[in-house]
C-alpha cells in the first residue's frame, strides 16, 4: 500500500499506464490494461490519479523526493538504513529542490546545515563542494547518494572522473585500432593490388610473344 515511498528515493514523481502503444493496442482496436494492474496502483496510499483518457492513465507519487534535493533530519536518519521495511514505515520529506545542470552536476545553490540527497547511484567520485571543502557522498538508502553539510554556504554537486577511467578509454580506443587494422590488413591489400598489376603486365607480355 505505499508502494511510493519505495519509489521516493529514487525520484520518480509520475507512473504512466500506456493503453494505446500504437502497436498492439491501437485507438481502433486498444487493449485494456493487464487484470488487476489500474486498481492495484489506485489502491496505494501515495499515489494519486492525475490523468485519464483513452490512451493512458497517469498516477502521481506524492512521497517522491526531488532528484537532487535538500533532505529534513527524520529523512537523514533513514537514509542512513537500508532495505524495504524501512522505507515502508518512514514518512520522507524533502526542505527544498536544488536545480541540476546535466546528468550529475548542480547550480550553485546557498544551503545551510543538513544533509542534500542525490537520486543517483553512490560513487567515490561524488562531491558536494561547498565554501571551497569537498564533503564525499555516502551510501542512502541503500544505493542511492547522500551528502551530510557540517557548515552552510554556496554549494555545487560536482563529479571527478578517476584517472582510470580515462586510462580505461585509451586502452579501448587502442584495442579498435588493432581491430581495425587486423581486419584490413593495409599491407596485404596492396600486395593484392601489386599482383594484379604484374599479372596484366605478363598477360600483354604472352600476347605480344604469341603475334
Amino acid at each position: 500500500m505505499r508502494a511510493g515511498r519505495l519509489l521516493a528515493p529514487l525520484a520518480i514523481r509520475y507512473i504512466v499506464v500506456p493503453i494505446v502503444d500504437g502497436g498492439a493496442s491501437t485507438v481502433e482496436r486498444p487493449l485494456p490494461a493487464p487484470d488487476g494492474l489500474l486498481a492495484s496502483l489506485s489502491g496505494q496510499l501515495d499515489f494519486r490519479r492525475v490523468y485519464t483518457a483513452n490512451d493512458l492513465v497517469i498516477f502521481e507519487n506524492v512521497a517522491y523526493i526531488p532528484s537532487l534535493a535538500v533532505i529534513d533530519e527524520n529523512t537523514s536518519l533513514v537514509s542512513e538504513q537500508a532495505g524495504s521495511e524501512v522505507l515502508l514505515s518512514s514518512q520522507l520529506a524533502s526542505v527544498a529542490p536544488l536545480a541540476r545542470i546535466g546528468d550529475v552536476e548542480s547550480v550553485p545553490s546557498q544551503i545551510g546545515v543538513g544533509t542534500v540527497h542525490a537520486a543517483v547511484p553512490f560513487d567515490d567520485g561524488l562531491a558536494l563542494d561547498i565554501q571551497g571543502v569537498k564533503v564525499k557522498a555516502r551510501v542512502a538508502f541503500g544505493g542511492t547518494s547522500a551528502f551530510d553539510l557540517p557548515i552552510e554556504g554556496v554549494a555545487r554537486l560536482t563529479f571527478d572522473t578517476p584517472l582510470l577511467h580515462f586510462v580505461l578509454v585509451a586502452f579501448q580506443a587502442l584495442l579498435w585500432a588493432v581491430v581495425v587494422i587486423a581486419l584490413f590488413d593495409l599491407g596485404r591489400f596492396k600486395r593484392r593490388i601489386a599482383s594484379t598489376r604484374l599479372g596484366e603486365i605478363v598477360f600483354h607480355e604472352e600476347t605480344e610473344d604469341q603475334k
